[in-house]
């Protein structure tokens, strides 16, 4: 009798599979999003950004090849905050504006569809010890 070894579980044979991992699309929550200031700079207009690296104690499994997030992890980004977090690394970029995404997108979520609520939300982010240089939305420029 041959003896079968089992091979040791893995971070991608934990998660789910089938409907459980489908990515959730809600056209109309990415319309909310890009309804809002800039996350970093409250600057307008916006992309819907998802975070797409994966986040366990959030129930969040991160995106597989070619996929992206489910809509719920979108945070409202200027574009040009988009293509710096394009071009640095998704985890850098936060680390560098001191924010933390993926509690900031939840909180987000929980808001909708009450833009006053998400809007308290966005001005009330904490920040981490690395700040960005304020936006003043009158002169177009940074302090």
């Amino acid at each position: 009798m041959a003896m079968q070894l089992r091979k040791a579980p893995t971070a991608f044979s934990l998660q789910p599979t089938g409907k459980a991992s489908k990515r959730v699309e809600k056209p109309a929550y990415l319309d909310f999003i890009r309804s809002l200031p800039c996350i970093v700079t409250r600057r307008e207009p916006v992309d819907a950004a998802h975070v797409s690296y994966a986040e366990p104690r959030a129930g969040k499994l991160g995106r597989g090849k070619a996929s992206k997030e489910s809509d719920c992890w979108a945070l409202p980004l200027h574009p040009d905050e988009h293509r710096r977090q394009h071009s640095m690394g998704e985890r850098e970029y936060w680390k560098s504006v001191g924010i933390d995404p993926v509690t900031t997108a939840a909180f987000l979520y929980a808001a909708y569809p009450n833009r006053e609520r998400a809007l308290l939300v966005i001005n009330n982010v904490k920040r981490g010890q690395v700040s960005r240089p304020a936006f003043n939305p009158s002169t177009g420029e940074t302090a």
